[in-house]
């Protein structure tokens, strides 16, 4: 598996993309959409993002559960 997934890093067909704002992301995903759709109108962008990988500064945060 970790060799196909590099052998896809490799010939550029796999893009790993690090962000650190809701808002980095948003705006990421919209540039690379409108990059990709220009040369490959069938292309397929996959997505993935688990919630913990976004981050929320500290005056920002909700505390639902007292720590």
């Amino acid at each position: 598996m970790a060799e196909r997934y590099q052998g896809y890093v490799r010939s550029g067909q796999l893009l790993n993309v690090r962000f650190v704002t809701v808002k980095d992301y948003l705006f990421l995903l919209r540039d690379i959409a409108t990059q990709v759709t220009k040369t490959q109108p069938k292309a397929m962008l996959y997505l993935a993002a688990a919630v913990s990988d976004f981050f929320i500064p500290d005056q920002k945060m909700v505390r639902l559960i007292p720590s």
